[in-house]
């Protein structure tokens, strides 16, 4: 086997590797694996979280009111406030202007 042949099967397999990975590590996927692993922990920041990084704020706006809703600070404290109430505050007062 060639040197050239040796690199461009070393770049196929990368290049395979790297579309495997987006995959399987989409925001979505980070989400759902929270979320099957959540039992008895909050992880409602980190899903809030990666609901926004993917311009999603209904999502994360409604994991916020459930967690509310389960009287769930959402993992800490502000101050006096907790996560769920700062960014229910913070998403509301950034709301896209809509016409």
């Amino acid at each position: 086997m060639s040197v050239r042949s040796t690199i461009q099967g070393l770049i196929s397999i990368a290049s395979q590797e790297l579309v495997r990975t987006r995959e399987n590590h989409s925001l979505e996927s980070f989400i759902e694996f929270v979320r099957q692993r959540r039992r008895g922990v909050n992880f409602s920041a980190a899903i809030v979280c990666a609901h926004i990084l993917g311009d999603d704020r209904d999502a994360a706006m409604s994991e916020l009111l459930v967690t509310r809703e389960a009287r769930d600070i959402g993992g800490c404290l502000v101050g006096v406030k907790s996560f769920v109430d700062l960014a229910v505050e913070g998403l509301g007062a950034n709301a896209p202007t809509r016409h």
